[in-house]
């Protein structure tokens, strides 16, 4: 089956092709998001966000949501079984950023307000499908997805990422 394409198809719905999706749909640009997991995240592979992505998530207007499910870092202690072995402080004062620290969210949290956020700009994320193949061309991608129940979907885009 062809289906009518955006000019964008983003694969992937961890928080980068989700802050990709929410900005494109801030400044108007056509996208698609879609993601092979078949549900949304339930654990997290990163726990930090810091300053320049703190700095972004505030432009895109999820920082004040981010930032009320976080805990806020200043110094970090490292530990080996049970052996202090050193620590460092953050002082992101000194960058020059908005950013008063690090952030410890776990990235499922992440994706959740992400997924939020695009849907509320009008933006929908599929998941369960998958990229099975994608050819190149001089002004498009041609590309191949597959959903869970097995049916493939032929479309070309502009930008494929």
């Amino acid at each position: 089956m062809t289906l009518l394409s955006p000019e964008v198809l983003i694969i992937g719905a961890g928080p980068v092709g989700l802050t990709l999706a929410a900005e494109l749909l801030r400044y108007g640009v056509p996208c698609r998001v879609v993601e092979k997991r078949a549900e949304p995240a339930t654990s997290s592979r990163a726990l930090g966000t810091h300053a320049r992505t703190q700095e972004v998530f505030m432009a895109m207007g999820v920082f004040d949501e981010i930032r009320a499910h976080a805990q806020p870092v200043h110094r970090f202690d490292m530990y080996e079984r049970g052996e202090r072995l050193g620590s460092f402080d953050l002082p992101l004062e000194s960058f020059g950023t908005p950013a008063t620290s690090s952030l410890f969210i776990g990235q499922a949290t992440t994706e959740r307000i992400l997924r939020e956020h695009v849907l509320s700009l009008g933006g929908s994320i599929e998941d369960g499908v998958e990229l099975v193949s994608f050819t190149q061309h001089p002004e498009s991608v041609s590309v191949t997805l597959q959903d869970a129940q097995g049916q493939e979907q032929h479309l070309s885009v502009s930008w494929l990422v």
